[in-house]
């Protein structure tokens, strides 16, 4: 059993609410209740009373679970600082994610690997508001994100990077594809798959404009989890899809939301401090 489950379940035997819990992990109520669901799978007992509607309550087994998980992080954190103040040369993770830039993120990193005898560099990947858990914890000292106002309402530094648009992805094959740009007009009577606002900021903020300033109506929108689900929508349903067009499979056409400014998404390097390892990934990545 991974160590993300037994913190899910120590979260929401902490705030007996679901989705308070699933926020306070940074996840999407599916997946945080996935999690406590495959606990219960794998030790074939229930922790979770859910005969009680009136709140969440749990079993005796889950009270035990929630004793033992306690008791593992705690001695799990305890190894990990040992090991760590071991070793004079730790890894220090960038947190990044799937994109174009990432064969030349990747390659400027191995090379540094290669020829540094100072601690090497790893690469952690996440999106949305798993960045900033991943900060918080110290699992990665610089991470590559979209403008976030979580991690500048933390004191989180932010050095802006690159900007990019919102972006409609589908297939050569869909009616759309014929056209160079879109209109909203063009989206009223279409359903365009996004991923959930609970992952990201970017994603309230264009679906937000495309109801409140051109006229969508929120069934125009279906919201998945993962960016995988919306690539495997548009591969299998022929849907359409809205992300930041640096995220696009490549296999689509990619409209940009380039008529309205209100689309543009701000990317950049959050960090807590400067030092030479972030110096060396904002000159160099």
């Amino acid at each position: 059993m991974d160590n993300k489950k037994m913190e899910c379940f120590i979260q929401l035997y902490k705030e007996k609410n679901f989705s308070v819990a699933a926020e306070k992990m940074y996840m999407a109520q599916s997946s945080f209740s996935s999690n406590i669901k495959n606990i219960e799978e794998e030790l074939g007992v229930l922790l979770v009373d859910r005969s009680n509607k009136r709140g969440v309550f749990f079993t005796k087994e889950g009270d035990l679970f929630y004793e033992y998980s306690k008791t593992v992080l705690k001695e799990y954190n305890h190894f990990l600082n040992q090991i760590r103040s071991l070793s004079s040369k730790p890894i220090k993770n960038i947190g990044l994610f799937y994109s174009s830039r990432l064969d030349n993120w990747t390659r400027k990193i191995a090379t540094y690997n290669e020829t540094t005898t100072d601690s090497k560099f790893g690469i952690l990947f996440s999106y949305g508001k798993e960045k900033v858990s991943q900060l918080l914890n110290g699992d990665c000292f610089i991470t590559m994100s979209l403008k976030n106002p979580e991690l500048d309402k933390l004191g989180y530094t932010f050095s802006h990077c690159y900007s990019d648009y919102d972006s409609l992805g589908l297939s050569y094959s869909h009616p759309l594809a014929s056209k160079d740009k879109i209109t909203p007009e063009d989206l009223k009577d279409i359903t365009i798959h996004v991923i959930s606002p609970k992952k990201t900021f970017a994603v309230n903020k264009s679906v937000n404009l495309l109801i409140d300033k051109y006229g969508l109506k929120p069934y125009n929108f279906k919201y998945l989890n993962k960016i995988g689900d919306l690539h495997y929508s548009m591969k299998t349903e022929n849907a359409v899809i809205m992300m930041p067009a640096d995220l696009m499979p490549e296999s689509c056409k990619i409209i940009k939301f380039d008529f309205d400014e209100g689309f543009k998404l701000d990317y950049g390097w959050y960090y807590k401090e400067m030092n030479d390892d972030v110096k060396w990934v904002l000159d160099n990545l």
